[in-house]
């Protein structure tokens, strides 16, 4: 029996499995992949290791990484076999809460001040399966995001990608842009895409600071790739430390249906904008 916060876990191994009873809540956790289930008000829990300069292979070790939530949701997170494209994923799931209830998985780096020019590529898999903006039943996913950010001199540099898979336009890609009324905002033109479940997905997002901006240069998903050439502004976050920091969220839906996210592959390249190559590999 183990206490996280007032939280009580009671954690059984047999078979190679893991059950973990949480506060009357049972999740059935499989082989090679144990971590515990939280779902208190509170369940953000930060990340067990220290911060790194690390740059590939950032979903090697769960305990790297952190969760946030948006809402009331129930997760789980840790690493797993299979699937996996080499070695170990890293899976981070929705078990259930409250309805729109949001997990944001994140790893936070040491600070690099010089660091301008930024890179993020990671494969991603979910399951289980879902439909597309509720066509023949509800989806089970609401949307997915990534980021990669620069926090330096209380100012949050924050570069976002999301998959909105349910709602107007929907399934489509979206940019973050936090001066704008409707804070996501839609390609243009559009860049729509029903995500399958069950196989891997790659996705490449390439970004600068330029001029004291947030200067999106382009992304690719998959076999496709959109240059952006976006630009918005940072937001000031007095008091937070410099850092940078990847991250991935998942977005309930109505019901919170369970599912998972599995990421492997994750590499966050950084360099000074003298020596940055930003073109994206659109072949």
């Amino acid at each position: 029996m183990a206490t996280v916060g007032n939280r009580r876990l009671l954690t059984i191994s047999a078979c190679g499995l893991a059950i973990v009873i949480v506060v009357g809540t049972l999740a059935l956790i499989a082989s090679g992949f144990s971590e515990s289930l939280l779902t208190d008000a509170d369940c953000s829990q930060r990340p067990a290791n220290p911060p790194s300069f690390a740059v590939y292979d950032l979903d090697e070790d769960a305990a790297d990484w952190g969760v946030h939530c948006e809402g009331l949701p129930t997760w789980t997170k840790g690493n797993a076999g299979t699937p996996s494209i080499v070695g170990k994923s890293l899976r981070c799931s929705i078990v259930g809460g409250s309805a729109y209830s949001n997990i944001h998985c994140y790893r936070n780096l040491l600070p690099e001040p010089a660091a301008t020019a930024f890179t993020l590529t990671l494969s991603f898999w979910i399951s289980p399966t879902t439909t597309c903006n509720n066509q023949g039943s509800p989806s089970v996913v609401q949307a997915l995001e990534f980021t990669m950010n620069k926090w330096h001199q209380s100012k949050r540099y924050e570069f976002a990608l999301q998959w909105q898979n349910v709602g107007d336009g929907a399934p489509q890609w979206r940019y973050w842009a936090p001066n704008q009324t409707e804070q996501w905002v839609p390609m243009d033109p559009p860049v729509t895409q029903c995500l399958q479940s069950g196989q891997w997905h790659t996705l490449t997002m390439t970004g600068e600071i330029r001029n004291g901006q947030v200067h999106y240069s382009g992304f690719k998903i998959d076999q496709d790739a959109l240059i952006l050439d976006i630009t918005v502004p940072p937001v000031h976050v007095p008091g937070e430390s410099d850092r940078l920091a990847v991250a991935f969220q998942l977005d309930g839906n109505s019901t919170e249906s369970p599912y998972d996210v599995f990421v492997d592959g994750v590499s966050f390249i950084r360099r000074p904008a003298s020596q940055a190559y930003l073109a994206l590999v659109l072949k």
